[in-house]
Formats: C-alpha cells, sequence, structure tokens
C-alpha cells in the first residue's frame, strides 16, 4: 500500500461523520409547563359558587427553566382563586423556550380552572 492510500485511508477514518441534525421542533419552540401544580383549593370552595372559573396566568420562563415571573393575565374575578393559581403556576415545572436549539427567556401560559359540583 502506498503512503498516500494508506493518509487518505488514515483520514477518510478520522473524519468525523455528520450527526444527525435536530428536528425544527427541537430547536425552535416556544417556553412550555411540563408538569403542572394542581391549585390548592379546597379551603376556598363553596357550595356557594354556582359558576366556573378560569384564571390565566403568563409565566416568564429562564432560559434554565425556573419561574423568573409570574402574573395574573385574565382574573376569574374571585381573588382567592386567582392567588391559588398564581401559586401552583409558580411551583409547576417549565420547558424553557428555544431559539436556533440554544434555551432562552420565553414566556409560557398557566391556566387554573374550577367547575362547580361535586370532585370526582
Amino acid at each position: 500500500m502506498s503512503l498516500g492510500l494508506f493518509l487518505t485511508l488514515l483520514l477518510a477514518q478520522a473524519a468525523p461523520s455528520p450527526s444527525p441534525s435536530a428536528s425544527p421542533s427541537e430547536c425552535n419552540h416556544d417556553a412550555t409547563v411540563t408538569k403542572p401544580v394542581i391549585p390548592d383549593t379546597r379551603d376556598l370552595m363553596g357550595d356557594f359558587l354556582s359558576e366556573p372559573l378560569a384564571t390565566k396566568v403568563l409565566v416568564t420562563v429562564a432560559p434554565d427553566g425556573t419561574v423568573k415571573k409570574a402574573l395574573v393575565s385574565t382574573t376569574s374575578g374571585f381573588m382567592e382563586f386567582d392567588m391559588a393559581v398564581l401559586q401552583a403556576a409558580r411551583i409547576s415545572k417549565y420547558r424553557p423556550k428555544v431559539v436556533d436549539c440554544e434555551p432562552v427567556e420565553g414566556t409560557a401560559t398557566f391556566w387554573g380552572t374550577w367547575r362547580p359540583g361535586p370532585t370526582p
């Protein structure tokens, strides 16, 4: 075997094979809730509430997935319920926003809802 052929084979073996590229959803996605915590409303809800409630919380998620801040965006009209949902949003777990395969700060939406009736 000639030295040139040997070096060509050696270089071909040493060259890294291309790694599979990440899918677009892995490299670009919004922040999302991964493990939501159910709001603790046991002490808040009574039989007197006959209408369903919904609270929307916007959560700013840091690049490491931690909660940077959480704010009630849409109130249910029942402050105690809103605060329970806000607390649940703060302690839930999140996946950060990713842009060009790099985690960045983003916003996730956390919803808390309640319907009247017996708890299943």
